[in-house]
């Protein structure tokens, strides 16, 4: 099971270089997509942003979200609640990251994704954040895709 951060899944959306490679990640995904629900509120940060950068009609992102609610009613996208559960296996991710030899800054939100990931047992996390990818291969998470 893969666990997809925000930065792939806006690739689903919004096209960019790189997007065809993830619509190959997702094609070949025999099970829902899993992602944690704080994924919904940067989404749509990362939707208005391209519309202000792109200029982009204001109903644009809205549109996004719409077509994100109707993947988790159809069941392709299962959303991973936070809650005080989630919030234990944030703490030693984070440690893990901060004491290393060469400590990974680890993001509060990269935190809770990677947190995610483990709550499902997800064995690959799929992101285009290269902070992320380097925390996620330390805690011992397979890539998606493998390169970038």
């Amino acid at each position: 099971m893969a666990y997809w951060d925000t930065s792939a899944l806006a690739k689903l959306y919004i096209h960019e270089p790189d997007s065809p490679r993830y619509g190959q990640i997702l094609r070949e995904s025999l099970e829902p997509l899993q992602t944690s629900i704080l994924s919904l509120a940067e989404l749509y940060k990362v939707f208005w942003s391209k519309a202000l950068a792109h200029g982009l009609s204001y109903e644009g992102p809205d549109v996004l979200v719409q077509m994100i609610s109707e993947a988790v009613e159809k069941g392709r996208l299962h959303l991973i609640s936070y809650d005080r559960h989630l919030l234990g296996h944030v703490r030693p991710i984070i440690t893990t990251c901060y004491s290393r030899p060469h400590p990974l800054r680890l993001r509060s939100a990269d935190g809770i994704h990677l947190a995610s990931a483990r709550s499902v047992a997800a064995a690959e996390v799929v992101c285009a954040d290269q902070r992320m990818r380097a925390a996620a291969e330390s805690l011992g998470f397979s890539l998606l895709p493998r390169t970038i």
